[in-house]
């Protein structure tokens, strides 16, 4: 190999597989004709004709780069050196732009419908078998999964406990399972599901969720004709509490006001004066 300026100035280079695998590619050339041949060398990097990395990879006409960095643009260029260590001039350069890896599903909405309806709703297209598998969900404290739909988007998942109806959108699961007690912190454990790209969620994807027990009067107590106060079983919203529409007494009596005290657990309702020995529904 006595000339090895401009070796490959008619040999073919190419890039075979732009991404055999995430963060790698392989190259591929034609050889060299020479009979003192000894081998190549592979030079790239990010930016063109300025390679930072070099791999001699002997007397072979393919070789595959691994740890590349997705999302960036790689530039490859190819010498040959003889038995004397003397080394030819560049190839050609080519480049491939090494596309970023998709994302894993996740979860983007979760509602607890009811004590025996869960739904989801994943952020992209899943794998309907892996979503359907009710061994990929658990629930803690344990509770049976009965059933699991999803609606023809393939993003939506309803999880039956006793009954569901699947949301048409197909991102949303619905888990049916036993019934579930109320105050109790249930934690929802997600994990082998895949959309139909392949890629699966993230391990142990975990949404915790509570059915609280709604508020009831624990005591009433008419103050005089013109003032009723009630006790709930829990703090209660301002704003709902003090609304004076969400209260009613017949026979008619005006409601001229609503407090709600600093306990947010006893509200006084003011109203115009009820009628002595008369009998009235709050």
């Amino acid at each position: 190999m006595k000339k090895l300026s401009g070796f490959f100035g008619s040999v073919l280079f190419t890039i075979l597989a732009f991404k055999l695998f995430a963060g790698s590619v392989t190259v591929s050339w034609n050889p060299n004709s020479e009979t003192d041949l000894a081998g190549y060398k592979i030079y790239y990097g990010t930016q063109s004709r300025n390679y930072d990395k070099t791999i001699d990879v002997g007397n072979t006409t393919s070789y595959r780069i691994t740890n590349l960095s997705d999302g960036l643009t790689y530039y490859f260029a190819v010498t040959a050196y003889d038995t004397a260590n003397n080394e030819s001039d560049f190839s050609e350069e080519v480049f491939i732009t090494l596309a970023p890896p998709e994302q894993p599903p996740v979860v983007a909405y979760f509602q607890a419908v009811d004590p025996q309806t869960l739904h989801l709703v994943f952020n992209k297209k899943m794998d309907p078998q892996s979503l359907k598998t009710i061994s990929n969900y658990t629930i803690s404290p344990t509770i049976q999964i009965l059933s699991v739909e999803i609606d023809t988007s393939l993003t939506v998942v309803t999880i039956h406990t006793d009954k569901h109806q699947v949301d048409p959108s197909l991102k949303i699961v619905t888990l049916h399972t036993s019934s579930h007690l109320y105050e109790v912190e249930y934690k929802l454990t997600i994990h082998g599901i895949a959309d139909t790209s392949g890629n699966v969620i993230n391990e142990n994807y975990i949404v915790t969720y509570i059915f609280t027990t709604p508020p009831t009067v624990v005591y009433f107590h008419p103050v005089d004709p013109r003032s009723l106060r009630l006790v709930f079983s829990k703090k209660m919203n301002t704003q709902s509490a003090t609304t004076i529409s969400n209260y009613t007494i017949s026979p008619t009596i005006q409601i001229l006001s609503v407090e709600i005290d600093t306990s947010l657990t006893v509200v006084t309702i003011h109203t115009d004066k009820h009628q002595v020995g008369k009998t009235y529904t709050l």
